[in-house]
Formats: C-alpha cells, structure tokens, sequence
C-alpha cells in the first residue's frame, strides 16, 4: 500500500551536498502529521528555521543528535512541540499565504489578471470579522490594486469606496464588479461562447489599428517586446475590440482583460518580479505559446467564473488619487482596509507598461513618467530631485540621517523622506471622511538599504499618530529575511479615529457673477448677440458644434479669478481656452480630434509672422517641385463620406491639396506657425463662397458638391486667407495655453492640476456625430480610410450614447484637480431624448454638490445652413461645486 506523505522544501545556506546543487533540506511529513503541515507548508525557510531554533544546518544536525533523532524527525517533533507551545500565541489566526496573490488565485475573478502584489480575499474577510466595529456600513480602500478589498466589502453588504491611480487597475476592477453586479449572466455568458468560438477568425479578418501602431513607436521606439505576427495579431485585435464595444460594450470589456491577461505572456518579457527581456529558456518557452490559444483560454477562464460567481453591489473608484479624497463631499467611512505601496523598489508603471499601452494610456514617452507622479514614492525610480515633499518627524528625521551615510544611491534617503510624506498627506485627507471611532487596518513590510534597517511600520505609525490617531496593535502576519540576512516582516496595524468629522464650507465668490448671467443673459444683447462678436481668431476654421465665444466670454469671466488657471476637456477648436487667454488667463485644452487640436494651437500662441511667411514658401516650393503619380493621386482621392474626396476639387486643385497634406504629415503642426497655416488650408478646402478651393459646398460640413469644376490656386487662396485673419489682430495681455492630445476620460497629465475652474461643452447626446461632419478636415489632418473605422469608437459623442457612466472617471479627476472651492461648469443640450443636466447630475453626486441648472431656449437659433440641426431646444447650464 502507497504511503501517502506531504513535503515541505527549507533552504539552509551550509548544506554542501556533493550530488546537487541544492541547498534545501526535504521535510517528509506523514498522513497523521499533516496537521502540522498545513499549518507550516507557506511558511518561508527563516520562518521554519526560526521556530525550530536552528539558522545553520550544521547546527541542526548537532541538535539531532544530541537528541537521538534523524534530522527529519527532529524538525517535525520540534515543530510540533513550538506549534503547540502556549507562547505560539497566534494574533492572526490565518494561513500565511492569504497575505499574498497566492493564497487566493485559484478563486474566481482572481485569475484574471496575475497581480503578484495582491492579497487573497481570505485575509480581507479575516480583518473585517475580527478588527472591524459591528455597525460598520462604509469600508474605504485608498491602495486597491486589482479591487480585493472593496469587492469583498461589497460582497459582505458594506457600502465600499476604494482609489487606485494605475488605470489598469482600475479597470481590472471596474471589470470584475461590472460582473458580480449582473443579475443575469446567461445572455453574456452565450454571447461570449459565440465569440470564444470565432475569435480567431473574427481577429483576422481586421485591420491593424494604427493609433495603437503610432503610439507603440512613439512611446517604445525600436525596444521589440513581441515578434512582428504576435504583434500584428495584437493591434488587429485593438481594432476587433472597438467594433464589439459599439455592439455589446461589456462583451467588449470581458475580452478586453482576457486580452491584456495574456500580453505579457505572449510577448518577448517576463514578469519575474520586475518586467524584463527573456532570456535561456524563458525564450524557448515562447515558442510554445499560440496566441489565439491563450487568449481563448483567458476568455474560458472568464466564462466559468461568470457562471459560478454571486451577484453583489458593485463598489465606487472614488478618486484615483487618494491624497485628494479629502476633497470630496463628507463619506462617512467606517473602516480602512489597506495594504500601500512597500518600500521596496517596484516600478508598478513600468511592470504594467505593455497593457497600459494596449488600453490607449500610453501614447507619448512622457505619458509613463506622468504616472510615476502620480504614484506614491516607493521605488528609486519614482523619485524626483526636483521635487519638494514636507514632513516633520522626528524619528524619521534620524533614519535619514543614518540612511544618508550609508546608502549607496544619493536617491534613497530621498525617496524614504517622500514615501512618508505621501503617506502623511493620504491619511490627512482620508481623516476628513471618517466618522469618529473609525478602524484603519494597513497591511505594511520593511526594508532594508545600505545594511540600514527600515522599520517601515513603526515610523508609520509615528506618522499616523502625529496626524491624530490612535494606534491600537500590531500583528506580525509573516517573517522573511533579507539578502545580507537580516530579519524582515510583514505587519498589520490597527489605528483608530478618535475625532469627530470637521464640515467646512466652500465660498463661492463668483455667485452674484452668475446670478446677473442669468438674469440679463449678455450674449443675447448688443455686439455679443452678432455672428462675428469676438477675436477674429476664433474664424480661423468653421467647425460644427462650435460654442460662441460671447457665452465661452461670460463663463470665463465669472467663473475664472484674475490669474487663475481653467481646463476645457472637449477643448475643440479651442474657443472658452481662447477666451480665457485673452483675459490673461491660464488655460489647458484637451481633444482627440487632429483637427481640432491643430487649429487650437494656432489659436492659443502668438505666432511669428516670419516663419509663416517661411513655411509658406516652403510649402510653395514643396507643391511646385514633389511629385505625385496618377495612381496614388486616385488611391488618396477616392476616399469620401458624401461624396469621394476627388468629386469635390479641380484635378490640379486636388493634386495640390494631396501634396500640402502631405508636407504636412512629413512637417507636422507642433509649431504654432504650422498649426496656423494648416488650420486656414483646412478652412478653405470646401464652402459655397469664393475663398473656398472645392466646387460649391458648405462652409461647416462638406455636403455633396455642385458646380463646375475650376482650378484655384492653394497657395494663393492660403495666403489670402491667413492675411484676412492675422491682420490687425489685437492680442493684448494674452496668456499663451496649453492643448494636449488627450481623452478626457483617461488619465489626465500630471501637470494639470490645481485648477481654479474646468468649462466645458461637451458633444450634446443628440449632436451630430463630429467625425462625420468634419470627415474632410480629419482626413487632410491625416486620418486614413482605417481611422474612419477604428477611431469613433473613442468619441464622446459615441460612447455617451451607449452609457453615461462614461462621464464617471470625467467627474473623479475634475474633483482631484480643482483646487479647494474650484467649480466644474458645464454647457449642455436638453433633447426629448436625453435631459443630459439632470442625468450627469445624479451621476455627479458622487463628487460633487450640485450649485445649479438653468436652462435657455434656442429653438430660434441661428442654423448656418445646416437643415438638421438636431433635436436639441434647450441649452443648459449644470455648475457643480
């Protein structure tokens, strides 16, 4: 009969065995000791070692045989005899292994994504039934990593907040809760086995998404982390990914982390650790892997997990940014479950660089460094010299002295300084939200530099106490030991919220401003009710679902300080940013669109009218001599909405505006001076009036073209235009802006911040859909035919008409940026369909009071010419404080 035996590995670093490389002694533990190997198998080797009193395996085998015994029984009779000891007092009476990723990643939801940080679900339900009050209703998590704490808060009926600033995260998160939250899984459940089954195929059949492309070089340059089919495989799938989103956006969301469960493993890096090349066999490895194979495997995963999870609330990302969650309306928090960033090095970001980029976070090398500021100081490489960080503690204030003479990096002390000083300033503002009695429970490790011991946890809690809180106990979860062999832990500590909550409240200063706005309604009067009231840069290029600038004027009056800085994130063409740079104001623009970032720039810096002039003859020279064959002349003209691009242009127009588009993909529009002529050549491509270079059309939006066709000069028709708009223009005390390439409903750049007020229009709900009306200006910008299909998906004006809650991560950044007592404007369009104040307003709460809507008619507004304008009636205006 099969003895049945258990084993346990404990590594001494003595042992010198001449028939292997191994320096682990093998511990055999039979059926009737499984008892204590269940307590000991995730023990670490220092742990083992510790409890039976023997750090050498010289000394073991002495101990061994004094006692008479072989060393194996030795080791399980001392165990034994320690485990069952009154002085093995346990304080936390949970396998060690739930205090890691490992103790619950055979559990569902937990397998999706492989985060090594983590901690099981086990651990989170051991702290809430042993640590917790008994009327606890709120639980808070300011670190939540892939959501283990507030989806086992919410699962347990607590009402849960949690902040994570790695977007990853959040949408592993966002993901996972989307999916304990369904109340009926089988219709997602058979969809998904439909695409399971033809993946591949569908896959295949797509085109590669060339954003996705662009943003790789831009962002990576010649680094390869896949080979070249895994790689085409992977942006045909970025674009597979934006159909299913239009036709079921959580079957779109589902495969989208089946996807980025399996980048890394089929690319060309490992994540051992930190993210780094292959090597050996871990190269060999990968020939192994099929790609379609995986990801299908991934999305099985998925969908047996779906058919056994419990439905459950889902919880609320609350900020991404945890030191601002002390800017939010009062939460009431109960409990704080958390475990932040270790002191120990990791480079989160980079480690999740490859799905960052995937997930459309990465598009320009800064991008990656943006979010290092954004993250808490934990590692080498998140600290910045430059930056100032203030703490006063006087037992910190000794370690960094000591550290200052012994580290090896000038950088270390540095960044010790910081991690607690971020740490001082999270927990001052999680103060702010706590109610009185409050539990906080941190799961923290040291560390070790320049042989200087790191008592992470007792300078913490030096921290929270000079904070205000009361320090209740700390229980050793699990011992390791470092490199130069010195003993480590792992820790939690509980504090309490003695103090009250403190209301404070917020002075409005601009609302007697807002109160006669709505009283006399200015741009309905005088010269600011005419067409062409404003700056004559605001007609550098029509664009439809432009705002006019005489209502972009008042809200930038009344909501902005003298000197303060103001964000529009659906900038367009740049009109409130304008506006408030002619106050001499700072201002920040945000779109997608190359369009419109092109003519915002032109408009928000002065331009040398010298290198105009120069480009132009650049440009000149460029058309006059590049040459152009008949077939790709055909090939680039014969794309269009309406009508195709060449029915619209005298052949030799045509020929000359192919080549300006393409001087300005090899120059760009980065300069203000290029931005400034390609945005008045996009300007002058169609309209039914003689500046414009196309057969009669529309000055707005390119209907179908009538009229002959006659030849006009670009350069001429240019340059008439540039000078109709740049002379005589008055810009006095004009504070250049900002504008970025960037989604307003991603991260925001890190040096947006400290915002005094965000106004915005964003596209209304039954708007026109904006890449449709300005089709030929995006092309001339430089979308191709695949843009048209790949790129809508990412627009407001799409994705809102699927879901609101699109606005949710819009609300939670605005809240994070504006500074204390900053206002969040927003000019909106009220249809039949869709009372767009009212339902972002509800969505708001969560940030936000509401200050105000008003609301006025525009059923008799102008029409430029455009027969459909919509079935929006009434303006509204939604201020949230």
């Amino acid at each position: 009969m099969d003895v049945k035996q258990d084993f346990k590995s404990i590594y001494f670093p003595d042992i010198n065995d001449d028939e292997t490389s191994s320096k682990s002694l093998t511990l055999a533990f039979s059926d009737q000791e499984k008892d204590i190997f269940d307590i000991v198998k995730n023990w670490s080797s220092h742990q083992v070692r510790n409890i039976i009193g023997t750090p050498t395996f010289y000394d073991l085998e002495a101990k061994a045989l004094k006692e008479g015994l072989p060393v194996n029984r030795y080791c399980i009779w001392k165990l034994k005899k320690e485990i069952d000891s009154p002085k093995q007092n346990k304080l936390f009476d949970l396998d060690p292994i739930h205090t890691t990723f490992k103790g619950g990643k055979t559990l569902p939801l937990q397998s999706w994504y492989p985060y090594l940080e983590g901690y099981s679900p086990d651990f989170v339900k051991h702290i809430i039934d042993n640590y917790l009050n008994k009327d606890t209703k709120v639980v808070y998590d300011p670190f939540s990593g892939i959501g283990t704490t507030p989806i086992v808060a919410s699962s347990l009926d607590y009402t849960s907040y949690y902040s994570e600033v790695n977007p990853l995260l959040q949408i592993l998160t966002k993901t996972k809760s989307k999916a304990r939250n369904l109340k009926d899984k089988s219709k997602i459940i058979s969809l998904l086995e439909v695409i399971n089954f033809n993946l591949k195929k569908e896959i295949l059949k797509q085109e590669e998404d060339q954003e996705l492309r662009n943003s790789y070089i831009n962002v990576f340059g010649q680094s390869k982390f896949f080979n070249d089919i895994t790689f085409s495989y992977i942006l045909k799938t970025r674009t597979y990914l934006n159909y299913l989103y239009l036709e079921n956006t959580f079957a779109s969301e589902l495969v989208t982390i089946a996807v980025i469960g399996c980048l890394v493993e089929n690319s060309l890096l490992v994540r051992k650790g930190d993210l780094r090349f292959r090597k050996g066999k871990e190269l060999k490895d990968l020939s192994n892997i099929d790609y379609f194979n995986s990801l299908k495997d991934k999305l099985t995963k998925i969908v047996d997990d779906l058919r056994v999870i419990e439905n459950v609330p889902a919880p609320t990302l609350i900020t991404e940014d945890s030191r601002t969650v002390g800017k939010l309306p009062f939460l009431g928090i109960d409990a704080v479950i958390t475990s932040p960033p270790y002191l120990n090095g990791t480079n989160y970001f980079r480690n999740t660089k490859v799905e960052l980029w995937f997930l459309g976070y990465l598009k320009t090398p800064s991008n990656l460094s943006d979010f290092r500021k954004l993250a808490v100081t934990a590692g080498i490489n998140d600290v910045s010299l430059a930056t100032e960080k203030n703490i006063q503690n006087t037992r910190l204030k000794a370690l960094l002295n000591l550290l200052e003479k012994n580290a090896y990096d000038k950088r270390i002390p540095k960044m010790v300084h910081d991690y607690f000083a971020d740490m001082d300033t999270i927990f001052r503002n999680i103060k702010r939200q706590l109610n009185k009695n409050a539990v906080l429970a941190v799961d923290l490790g040291d560390s070790i530099y320049g042989g200087v011991h790191v008592k992470t946890d007792e300078i913490f809690v030096s921290v929270l106490e000079n904070i205000g809180y009361i320090f209740e106990k700390e229980i050793v979860l699990r011992k390791r030991q470092s490199n130069n062999g010195q003993e480590l832990k792992q820790v939690l500590l509980i504090f309490r919220n003695k103090e009250k909550p403190i209301n404070t409240k917020k002075v409005m200063d601009w609302s007697k401003k807002w109160s006669l706005f709505k009283k006399y309604m200015p741009h309905h009067t005088g010269d600011m009710a005419k067409r062409n009231w404003g700056n004559q840069i605001h007609s550098l290029c029509s664009y439809q679902g432009k705002l006019k600038p005489s209502i972009a004027n008042q809200l930038v009056e009344i909501f902005v300080p003298d000197n303060g800085t103001i964000l529009d994130l659906f900038g367009g063409v740049g009109t409130i940013p304008l506006e408030a740079a002619l106050q001499n104001k700072k201002s920040f623009s945000f779109d997608i669109s190359p369009t419109a970032i092109a003519i915002s720039r032109a408009k928000l810096d002065i331009p040398s009218m010298k290198k105009v002039n120069q480009t132009l003859n650049e440009l000149s020279e460029y058309i006059g001599k590049e040459k152009i064959s008949d077939a790709v002349l055909e090939s680039v003209s014969a794309f269009g909405m309406n009508k195709t691009i060449k029915d619209y242009f005298h052949p030799k127009t045509l020929k000359e505006i192919v080549l300006a588009r393409n001087f300005f993909k090899d120059n760009g529009y980065a300069s203000t001076e290029n931005a400034l002529i390609m945005s008045a050549l996009m300007h002058i491509l169609h309209g039914n009036r003689p500046y414009a270079l196309s057969r009669r059309s529309h000055g707005i939006t390119p209907f179908a073209p009538t009229g002959e066709f006659e030849y006009k000069n670009l350069i001429e028709k240019l340059k008439e235009k540039i000078n109709r708009t740049t002379t005589n223009l008055n810009r006095e005390k004009f504070k250049s802006g900002k504008i970025y390439y960037q989604d307003a409903t991603k991260t925001w750049p890190n040096d947006v911040k400290n915002l005094d007020a965000v106004i915005t229009s964003p596209p209304f709900f039954d708007s026109t859909r904006f890449y449709s009306a300005n089709w030929m200006r995006l092309w001339f910008a430089g979308w191709d035919p695949v843009h048209f299909k790949t790129e809508p998906v990412n627009f407001i004006d799409e994705l809102q008409k699927k879901d609101l809650s699109i606005y949710d991560n819009i609300f939670m950044q605005a809240r994070e940026r504006l500074k204390d007592g900053g206002v969040l404007v927003l000019h909106l369009g009220k249809s039949y369909k869709c009372d767009m104040a009212t339902s972002l307003a509800k969505r708001a709460q969560r940030w936000f009071k509401i200050y105000d809507i008003f609301e006025e008619s525009v059923e008799n507004g102008e029409s430029h010419g455009i027969k459909d304008k919509g079935s929006v009636t009434t303006h509204q205006y939604l201020i949230l404080t």
